[in-house]
């Protein structure tokens, strides 16, 4: 039980709700934030025009890849659960020169269901905000709020792109200015005053996220903060952000060591990338610390893929269909455990083990990851889907030759084989027992903290039933 009160966090209510009053002066196509936020004066904090309303359509960075992009499952996105989503342009000055970027914030659209908690993120260079995208259900479900920032030359391209009369006016002119900009637009939020998007909504706590690119965004941030620059720092010398969290980590190197809360996620493609003679190895993994000088944690999930490809038609060009295995309840999962630990001081447990490899790290399969019997990664934080297993999930895809797919998307998924029959049935006598082991598997990772309860319903119970059906022979009457 303790266990599970360690992992499920309270519902917090801001410290103050107060009514966000605004005076909008439209400025062309602009509405600008009141006149207390056009005069400031501290360069340091980037002045704000918006909420951002045309002309044109937004740039979706939940949606940026339409086709290429999966479907949430139904009732598990922002929208099923009453957030709006607001556009600001921020500018500046960083590294010297001016800047014009965009901001997202999606956030409740009641300001009494907000936690208090912001998850900021770059934007991916595919356009997208992935944490966001991939953990919605359980961010909304706790009341959390997403904060993209578009913070390199490439992001606007992509936008001036789409809608080069929306978003025409913003300019960064050189990557020397994300780390910059990164900073003011989090001590804006952390201000929480006016010109904030966030001013009296009760704003605690600001974490800086990333997935793959955008995880190297933010390890390019940490380098910069861990330096002791004032330039990342609040006013009264706290970190501008209370923590972070990297998910699909990419390259050989561990990642910098700062003083608040971080957790590195690597998936399994990054483990079987560490193959001889191509660069890499597990050199990136270091060792968990609850040191306030280093405090970390690092997650190494069993039969996750790099990229989220649940959902996704089968028509990119991949060998084998697409693994469903539910990234994003492992990735809100790690999440979760940030949050609590920078909100709460709720200090997340240590992941049972790395994910095993092979003796002298020798490639069989495929992989230098060590696979059970039925194919599965041996190790790592676990999941029902391969402690109870009716796959085998292997990593990565592969491209089919000639098909004119995306060779670059199925070397970074995965995808799943069912077992054979005869293993199935030497390993569950029916549907009955086949569940009943889920439940038993999910009972103990859910009060150890590696399974958030916001993702059962949806995901695991209901591909649980549907592979039974599918696989298994009826329960007795």
């Amino acid at each position: 039980m303790r266990g599970l009160l360690r992992f499920y966090r309270l519902v917090r209510l801001p410290l103050r709700i107060t009514a966000v009053i605004s005076v909008l002066v439209l400025l062309g196509s602009f509405a600008t934030v009141s006149p207390s936020a056009q005069a400031q004066t501290d360069t340091s904090v980037p002045t704000v025009q918006g909420p951002i309303t045309g002309p044109g359509p937004a740039f979706s960075s939940l949606s940026a890849c339409d086709s290429g992009c999966p479907s949430p499952t139904p009732g598990t996105s922002l929208s099923d659960f009453n957030y709006i989503t607001q556009e600001y342009f921020v500018s500046g000055v960083a590294d010297g020169s001016p800047y014009v970027t965009r901001i997202v914030v999606r956030r409740p659209a009641n300001p009494q269901k907000f936690s208090g908690l912001v998850v900021a993120e770059p934007m991916h260079f595919s356009g997208s905000a992935l944490i966001c995208q991939y953990a919605q259900l359980g961010i909304a479900s706790d009341g959390d709020a997403c904060l993209e920032i578009d913070s390199e030359p490439l992001d606007l391209g992509l936008l001036q792109g789409f809608n080069a009369t929306r978003y025409g006016s913003l300019s960064i002119v050189s990557e020397a200015q994300t780390n910059d900009i990164l900073a003011q637009v989090g001590r804006l939020v952390r201000s929480d005053g006016p010109g904030s998007p966030f001013a009296g909504l009760g704003v605690r706590d600001v974490i800086l996220s990333g997935i793959s690119e955008s995880s190297n965004v933010t390890r390019a941030y940490m380098s910069a903060y861990d330096s002791g620059d004032p330039t990342f720092l609040m006013p009264d010398g706290s970190p501008i952000y209370q923590g972070f969290f990297l998910s699909s980590t990419l390259g050989p190197d561990p990642l910098p060591i700062t003083n608040v809360p971080t957790i590195q996620m690597p998936t399994q493609n990054e483990v079987t990338a560490g193959q001889p003679g191509n660069g890499e190895s597990s050199s990136f993994q270091r060792p968990d610390s609850d040191s306030p000088a280093n405090p970390f944690r690092i997650y190494e999930v069993a039969g996750m893929s790099h990229a989220d490809v649940r959902n996704l038609p089968n028509t990119l060009g991949c060998t084998l269909p697409f693994s469903q295995f539910p990234q994003g309840a492992m990735e809100f999962m790690g999440l979760q455990h940030e949050l609590n630990w920078v909100a709460d001081g709720i200090v997340p447990p240590h992941a049972p083990s790395y994910i095993a490899v092979n003796p002298g790290n020798q490639v069989i399969d495929g992989t230098r990851v060590a696979l059970d019997q039925f194919g599965n990664a041996i190790g790592g934080v676990r999941t029902p889907y391969l402690d109870v297993p009716i796959f085998s999930y292997t990593i990565p895809n592969y491209n089919i030759p000639g098909a004119g797919g995306s060779g670059f998307l199925c070397s970074i998924a995965g995808f799943q084989t069912p077992l054979p029959q005869s293993t199935l049935q030497s390993l569950y006598k029916n549907e009955g027992q086949y569940l009943s082991a889920v439940n038993s598997d999910l009972h103990q990772l859910t009060s150890e903290g590696w399974w958030p309860s916001q993702y059962t319903q949806s995901f695991l119970r209901a591909d649980a039933l549907s592979y039974a059906k599918e696989f298994l022979a009826p329960a007795p009457a």
